[in-house]
């Protein structure tokens, strides 16, 4: 399933985030009908982690700290730049991304998870009659609260998928000036998938 499809960002303030009753970062509805569309596929509850992953925060920042420049189309010498200023402040916000912890049932019907559980616990599975809804099903969300930058013109995000045997893991930058609902990545500063059987 494409990220961006799956990926739904609500920027309905600046300060969204300044309590959790606020959030509205994901669109449930829209994922629980992507689902359903993907051979009909319903599902009693979305899993998504309490935390980020701290491998992928610590990956970032060694990024950061050996370059500026980040591609923007694939295979193509179009770069998105930042200042040394604007990397200073985003390595600074991504130390404090590994202590933050979304709260217990941020969506209906949903439950909450640690990330280090999805490298041990595979169990999420139930018994779905469909190799679909075993897929589909057992999909585990995470996501960090977006950085704003660029007096607010730009936003880095963490973003990733846990399937059954494999995870992918972004963290990208969106252009949230003249779009509050960002599907597709300006540019990415890591981007990783992980083998997990």
């Amino acid at each position: 399933m494409k990220q961006k499809f799956i990926l739904i960002i609500l920027f309905l303030s600046f300060n969204l985030f300044s309590s959790q009753e606020k959030f509205d970062y994901f669109d449930i509805p829209l994922e629980m009908k992507s689902r359903e569309s993907y051979g009909n596929v319903k599902c009693d509850s979305l899993y998504y982690t309490k935390d980020i992953d701290g491998e992928s925060i610590d990956q970032a920042i060694e990024i950061l700290t050996k370059t500026n420049k980040f591609e923007k189309d694939h295979g193509k010498k179009n770069y998105f730049s930042i200042s040394r200023s604007e990397r200073e402040y985003l390595i600074s916000e991504l130390n404090k991304l590994k202590t933050f912890m979304w709260n217990d049932h941020l969506f209906p019907n949903s439950k909450a998870l640690y990330f280090k559980e999805l490298n041990i616990n595979r169990n999420l599975k139930q018994d779905f009659p469909t190799k679909e809804q075993k897929l589909m099903c057992s999909i585990v969300y995470s996501f960090s609260k977006p950085i704003y930058f660029r007096n607010n013109k730009y936003a880095l995000v963490f973003y990733a998928e846990t399937y059954e045997d494999y995870q992918s893991i972004n963290f990208n930058i969106y252009d949230v000036n003249s779009v509050r609902i960002p599907t597709e990545e300006l540019a990415s500063i890591y981007h990783t998938n992980r083998n997990l059987k």
